[in-house]
């Protein structure tokens, strides 16, 4: 008898913040922790054992569970209430807190509704009209879950239509830290799914749900790689769907705690050319830039040369000694903004970075 295999729990890390949360809720909604226990079937002691630190993680369906017992409001008003809570908590705490806090994300991408527009059905129709499908095609392709099998992930290892995510900061070679933010979600749409949303039987959306409609039709489209990237990108920014590094980003790049000064395609808008327009022939882009680098480059080593034969070989044996071990560093340091050092100032610049040198480096 073959054995069953079963899916993934989409759990998450109960950082000091989750603790912290679910603990002043409940105080401010005078629940005592045994009654709340008791209300999401639990034993009577289990949120204790969740406010004090007892498990390492937890399924995020029992967290979605503790918040609306606490809380005890129709889904629109949750809804409501709990983005004003987490943008609230995103004012107070560092990008580096938010890293850890994969509960906010999960529920940011998953569980914030937000309403399906006018613009937002008219682009969908639009796309669906060029492309010759109907909407059952388009659910049917997004529920073939290439993305998945395209990262060798078999779709039936993961709960349908949960969101499983991981961050990340990479900040080794960039003078500004990037927050990443990846996403697996096997998705299982009814066949009726797309249909009701251009009918307007559905009417709200998240944001993992309007990602994979927008990015499949695309996709369909012929887009891939960088193109399909910025296309996506800019569509959600548009239509103000934001995951959790974004919504930070938004809040404290402005005065207000919320996202109303961000700007949505008017109606009048409804050619949809930019995105239609938005490839951008990045291999014509790369060859022009190579081409004004290896001139750059030639004119610097010319110059080199015919001041010192000796040093220019010197200079450039030196340069692909650098390049071996770590282009990624290289490629980084060249594309640091030295160019905005004053004339004055770089002979101390350098001196500083022999310095530095002199540090990690044997020189001997």
């Amino acid at each position: 008898m073959a054995s069953k295999i079963s899916a993934k729990k989409q759990r998450v890390a109960l950082t000091d913040l989750l603790q912290n949360t679910i603990k002043t809720l409940r105080k401010e909604h005078n629940i005592r922790g045994d009654i709340l226990s008791k209300k999401i079937g639990k034993g009577a002691s289990y949120i204790s054992q969740i406010e004090n630190g007892k498990m390492r993680e937890i399924d995020f369906d029992i967290i979605l569970e503790i918040f609306h017992a606490i809380i005890n409001l129709p889904p629109s008003s949750f809804n409501e209430y709990m983005k004003n809570y987490i943008f609230s908590i995103l004012s107070n705490i560092s990008k580096d807190e938010l890293l850890k806090e994969h509960w906010i994300h999960v529920f940011v991408i998953q569980e914030f509704q937000y309403p399906v527009t006018d613009w937002i059905i008219s682009f969908i129709d639009n796309k669906l009209n060029k492309l010759n499908i109907t909407p059952t095609d388009l659910t049917e392709e997004i529920n073939k879950n290439y993305e998945l099998r395209r990262l060798s992930y078999s779709p039936s290892d993961y709960i349908r239509n949960k969101t499983y995510i991981n961050t990340r900061k990479d900040s080794l070679y960039s003078n500004k830290d990037k927050y990443e933010l990846t996403i697996w979600i096997r998705y299982d749409f009814s066949s009726d799914y797309i249909l009701n949303i251009l009918s307007n039987k559905i009417t709200t959306i998240n944001y993992v749900n309007m990602l994979t409609i927008f990015r499949t039709l695309f996709i369909l489209e012929g887009d891939m790689g960088r193109s399909l990237h910025d296309k996506v990108v800019k569509i959600m920014e548009d239509t103000n769907f934001f995951n959790a590094f974004e919504i930070y980003d938004n809040i404290h790049q402005t005065s207000s705690n919320n996202l109303d000064t961000l700007v949505l395609p008017t109606e009048s808008e409804r050619s949809f050319t930019f995105y239609d327009d938005l490839i951008i022939d990045y291999q014509k882009k790369y060859s022009d830039l190579k081409e004004k680098l290896f001139n750059e480059l030639d004119d610097a080593l010319k110059f080199y040369y015919h001041a010192n034969s000796a040093y220019s070989c010197e200079v450039m044996e030196n340069v692909l000694k650098n390049f071996t071990p770590d282009a990624g560093l290289i490629m980084a340091i060249l594309s640091s903004p030295i160019y905005n050092i004053s004339h004055d100032q770089k002979p101390y610049f350098f001196k500083e970075y022999k310095k530095l040198l002199e540090k990690y480096a044997d020189l001997d």
